[in-house]
């Protein structure tokens, strides 16, 4: 017992202890992709889709050219219909959450990191889809009914085939102008002979 003749609390003490191999692995890798990362301005929503960027840049005047790079651009006009075009999805979605809706999809876009205005647009559409796919998950989940649910089903099937084209559409697009070269090693030893090209052997021979 206390002096005030109440008991008193109980408090637990956990003990430091060292990261595991497997921790400190997972640790530096979250360093390396932090330091890596492309990283650009917050928005500030003000209404009506009007922003201001707060990426404490300002005063060297990189916040707008980060900005603009979130969209592989250094058009203002793609950026800002992008941006427009995001935080109307974000708007529908959560009205009283569209700041952090807005943050979120842009940190996406630049995690999958385009590199023209094609590809900024495919990461949109990436973006968007997978915000559906997930709305999609949700209304499943709180289906009251069989038949809502298999509507919701059906959605989120056709949603997530669309995300996974989408994929594909983007990897062809980077991969379009790029040239392979297969170079082949030919050894010969002492005395023998190279032979490039296909050898037919029949019966017998």
């Amino acid at each position: 017992m206390s002096k005030n003749g109440k008991s008193p609390g109980t408090h637990s003490i956990v003990a430091k202890r060292e990261a595991t191999s497997r921790e400190q692995e997972i640790l530096n890798r979250h360093q390396v992709r932090k330091e890596s990362a492309n990283v650009g301005p917050r928005v500030k929503l003000n209404g009506s889709g009007d922003f201001t960027l707060e990426g404490g840049l300002n005063n060297l005047g990189l916040d707008a050219p980060l900005f603009l790079e979130t969209f592989a651009t250094a058009n203002n006009d793609a950026a800002f219909l992008m941006f427009k075009q995001i935080w109307s999805l974000a708007n529908m979605a959560k009205p009283s959450k569209a700041e952090a809706a807005v943050n979120g999809m842009m940190a996406l876009i630049r995690g999958i990191g385009p590199r023209d205005e094609v590809e900024a647009m495919l990461a949109l559409h990436l973006t968007a889809v997978h915000m559906a796919t997930m709305e999609s998950a949700r209304r499943m989940g709180a289906a009251e009914t069989l038949a809502q649910m298999e509507f919701a089903e059906r959605g989120f099937l056709r949603l997530c085939r669309t995300f996974a084209m989408q994929i594909e559409a983007l990897k062809k697009y980077r991969h379009s102008g790029e040239q392979r070269v297969t170079v082949e090693h030919v050894h010969v030893h002492q005395g023998g002979q190279a032979i490039v090209g296909s050898i037919h052997q029949g019966v017998g021979e």
